[in-house]
């Protein structure tokens, strides 16, 4: 898995993580969508051995999905710390490849977004304003 962060100016920005195949991240996010009962999420991350760790929790019945060993390039990480306690509006999607282009998974066939508020990211031995 991959972390993937792209912004929008009129629209908001989103936070995914990449899959292999295009039924597994699929399948992936319906089960999110149906366990998680609604598509409003808190988001928290902590950097374990150099690969990030995401948890999705929904804020409606206390589901949570883990995100484990994710690889991350550094403006990634920086742009998904910039969301860190300030409520703006961002979405967590899935996210396969073809070739080198990269698409975001529909679930139930229809573009569906999770809404979410990103409350912390650890990085031992880092400050936020640090990385």
């Amino acid at each position: 898995m991959e972390l993937l962060f792209k912004t929008y100016s009129d629209k908001p920005s989103r936070v995914g993580v990449t899959y292999m195949y295009p039924h597994q991240a699929v399948i992936a996010y319906e089960l999110l969508l149906t366990k998680g009962a609604s598509q409003q999420f808190d988001l928290r991350g902590e950097i374990v051995r150099n690969r990030l760790t995401l948890v999705l929790t929904s804020e409606q019945n206390g589901f949570a999905s883990t995100y484990k060993d994710i690889d991350f390039k550094p403006e990634q990480l920086r742009k998904l710390m910039s969301f860190v306690g300030r409520q703006l509006p961002l979405q967590f999607v899935h996210i396969y490849k073809t070739g080198n282009a990269p698409f975001v998974a529909k679930p139930f066939e229809k573009e569906k977004f999770i809404s979410v508020n990103v409350s912390d990211i650890i990085i031992p031995g880092h400050s936020h304003e640090g990385f």
